[in-house]
């Protein structure tokens, strides 16, 4: 897959992304604003960060986020009563 440095640009300070992964993002766009090319380690990395950040993901995990407040939320509250 070829990533184009607009591509990892447009999701810096994405919502979906950990900590990590933003200073990663931010890192990757430096070098690339460099001209140097990623590794396949890199890539891989960039690659899971821009699937995280589709459209589709991003709704699936609201809905996810949605549903565990409605439907699991107390039970985790009640194991971690019990098990404190």
């Amino acid at each position: 897959m070829l990533i184009t440095q607009q591509q990892v640009e447009n999701i810096i300070g994405h919502k979906c992304l950990s900590s990590w992964e933003q200073g990663f993002i931010e890192s990757i766009v430096g070098q690339m604003k460099k001209g140097r090319t990623l590794s396949e380690n890199q890539e891989r990395i960039v690659t899971r960060c821009l699937e995280k950040t589709t459209p589709e993901n991003v709704a699936s995990r609201e809905e996810w986020e949605k549903e565990y407040v409605e439907q699991h939320r107390e039970t985790a509250l009640l194991c971690a009563r019990y098990y404190k």
